[in-house]
């Protein structure tokens, strides 16, 4: 476990699904530089002196408790992913240039290849933003949505390009979490497109 006070040197980064005794980060006993833990067992104390550990980085791993942090559902236990985006005119036919006040589809297919030890992604947040080349928001949709294990659906979301829109490239992204990042949702799977707009 480590505290604000204790991690100012340098950064810690811990990752565990068991218990943690003892992580002290402090100029004495770990000199500036990145730990990395990653365990398999039990740490029950894990000093970093000088003579022990010379500064640098040192790395550990764990699959087990972390006392003191109660940990959400990790990222592998999701297995989510974004396939098949497809950009179209409002009649559905593929393009890729468009005009001002034209409207813009995109669809694509999301997917859950969740296995025996993966998780259903229930009531999960799909969101799509377009941003022009200034990474300005012009347009965000969104919608929840149940994926179980080895499932998939497909979404249509519409935009009508403003007139006063820039020329230039924009960028498509297409994101799924468990919930709003604001409410602790997890970021699961991210994927980009572009369009032209001339």
């Amino acid at each position: 476990m480590t505290n604000e006070v204790a991690a100012l040197p340098d950064n810690a980064k811990v990752s565990r699904t068991r218990n943690l005794q003892f992580f002290e980060l402090v100029p004495p006993i770990h000199p500036p530089g990145n730990a990395y833990l990653s365990r398999t067992e039990n740490l029950q104390f894990f000093e970093m002196t000088s003579s022990f550990h010379p500064p640098g980085d040192a790395y550990a791993s764990r699959t087990r408790n972390l006392q003191g942090f109660e940990m959400t559902p990790l990222l592998y236990q999701y297995k989510i992913e974004i396939i098949e985006i497809d950009i179209t005119d409002e009649y559905g036919n593929p393009a890729n240039k468009f005009a001002k006040g034209e409207t813009i589809q995109i669809k694509f297919v999301i997917m859950n290849l969740g296995d025996a030890e993966s998780l259903p992604l229930n009531q999960g947040l799909v969101c799509l933003e377009v941003l022009d080349q200034l990474s300005t928001v012009m347009f965000l949709g969104y919608t929840f949505v149940d994926l179980p294990k080895q499932s998939s659906k497909e979404f249509v979301f519409g935009f009508t390009i403003p007139p006063t829109a820039m020329d230039g490239i924009y960028t498509i992204k297409i994101m799924v979490y468990t919930d709003w990042p604001m409410k602790g949702g997890i970021g699961l799977t991210i994927e980009e497109a572009e369009f032209i707009v001339a």
